[in-house]
This record gives C-alpha cells, structure tokens and sequence, in this order.
C-alpha cells in the first residue's frame, strides 16, 4: 500500500462554500463563517499575502493563499489514502461547478 503525500492545487472564488464538506473529509474541526473571518481580518490587515490552514486527521490538510489583489484564491491540499482522494474530486467538481476551464485544472 503506497503512503506517499501528494498535492493537489486548486484556485476557487469560493472556498466558503467548499471547506464545510472538505473538512468532512479531512476529519477536521471547522465552524461555518470560520473562513471567511479569516478572510475578513487579511483584508483589513494591509498584508500582500497569508497563510489560512485547516489540519485533519492522519496528516491531510489544506492551505489557502490569501493574496491582496486577488480574488481567485489557491488552495493545495496534503495528504493520501481514500480520504485525500475524495477530497481531490471535491475540490475539482467545486472549480468545475464555480466556472472553472476543464482544459486548465489537472484532473484528480
């Protein structure tokens, strides 16, 4: 059985209405509104870019790149097995379903 930690990237407008699912996933703690406070507070930091990060069980996780002149934001998930596959489907229905090209976004 092959553990090697893989990276799956991802560039969402709405990561919101993704990361209650995902954290379903990754077995990880998660509140709605969560996020997005975290957003609010890096907009009102005047920082040019930060971290957001969401830790699950058995190493799987995800961070988001909050970037000042973007609106689009890059996620990469962490992790392997059943659970981190899952969540690579997710996340590509989610850009699919956002508006995302097919052609540019690697499929899971």
């Amino acid at each position: 059985m092959d553990k090697r930690i893989e990276n799956y990237e991802v560039c969402l407008p709405d990561w919101g209405a993704v990361l209650p699912e995902l954290a379903t996933l990754l077995s990880a703690e998660y509140s709605g509104g969560q996020f997005e406070a975290a957003e609010d507070a890096f907009c009102d930091s005047g920082r040019d870019s930060a971290e957001w990060s969401m830790i699950g069980a058995n190493g799987l996780s995800v961070t988001i790149i909050f970037e000042k002149y973007e609106g689009y934001l890059f996620g990469t998930i962490k992790g392997c097995g059943q659970s981190f596959s899952k969540a690579k489907l997710l996340l590509y229905s989610s850009y699919i379903s956002q508006g995302g090209n097919p052609n540019a976004q690697a499929r899971p």
